[in-house]
């Protein structure tokens, strides 16, 4: 039997307030909910929001700035590629930097940012080692580079989702840029990361064929009677977190990964 790799925070060992009226906006604000990823997400971004206290913060691929909230105590800028503003319509919004993220007119200054938070961005990114040559030049000596990435995860956003890295990928790219890994965690166990598309995988398929997935009915073993098939695998895969939702353990199946990478002091 191996231990856990650790133990995301439940709501109710959050003690300061702060974090606790963060932990109700993330979830129900954000739409996150409570479930292991969720949490450990979520904590993810408390350790992000504690290195930066009275710091300079990038979050690039700012997009709604929903993470803004988490940052009120940093010198929080953003950052935000104009493919992304062109698709999502967000040319209301302003951001401190407009460019490209894998390009080569990278716009916050060299040695100038203490830590970037990307979130759920770099799958979105054409040439992922570009942006982490362009990440490690802005960062200053000891600066750190939070990633929260997929890895079983739908294609979204389409066109432009072009990644999904194990983490032996994100390693090897992160590490030929100069990066030191401090932190290479599953972001949830791997029943979730097995089973959180499964009801878009039955549904889709329906689709494809010209069916209605809610009318799909099954039989249970040793009875003739009919049960949807949908709330049946729905409740199915609810038991199953409800089972494993104690702790991450090692997964080669996780929805992603949290990974913190520092730029050597030299």
């Amino acid at each position: 039997m191996q231990p856990p790799l650790y133990v995301p925070k439940n709501k109710e060992q959050y003690i300061d307030l702060r974090e606790q009226v963060l932990y109700e906006y993330f979830a129900k604000d954000l739409g996150w909910g409570e479930l292991m990823s969720s949490r450990a997400c979520f904590e993810f971004l408390i350790e992000a929001r504690n290195f930066s206290k009275g710091k300079t913060v990038l979050d690039a691929g700012a997009g709604q700035k929903r993470f803004e909230p988490f940052f009120t105590e940093s010198n929080y800028l953003t950052l935000e590629h104009p493919s992304g503003i062109a698709m999502k319509g967000m040319a209301h919004i302003s951001y401190d930097y407009v460019c490209e993220l894998d390009g080569d007119n990278f716009l916050p200054s060299d040695n100038s940012i203490d830590l970037i938070y990307s979130h759920s961005v770099l799958e979105h990114i054409e040439r992922p080692e570009k942006f982490f040559a362009n990440a490690i030049k802005c960062l200053k000596q000891s600066g750190r580079l939070f990633l929260n990435v997929p890895f079983m995860y739908l294609e979204h956003e389409t066109p432009y989702d072009f990644n999904r890295f194990t983490r032996y990928g994100l390693k090897s790219r992160l590490e030929e840029a100069g990066f030191r890994i401090l932190k290479l965690l599953p972001s949830s166990n791997s029943i979730e990361g097995t089973t959180a598309f499964i009801l878009d995988g039955i549904i889709n398929d329906a689709q494809s064929r010209g069916l209605q997935a809610e009318n799909f009915t099954i039989k249970l073993p040793d009875s003739d009677q009919e049960h949807p098939l949908l709330p049946l695998v729905q409740h199915i895969i609810g038991s199953l977190y409800g089972l494993y939702d104690d702790a991450i353990y090692d997964s080669t199946a996780s929805i992603g990964w949290l990974c913190v990478a520092e730029k050597p002091a030299v």
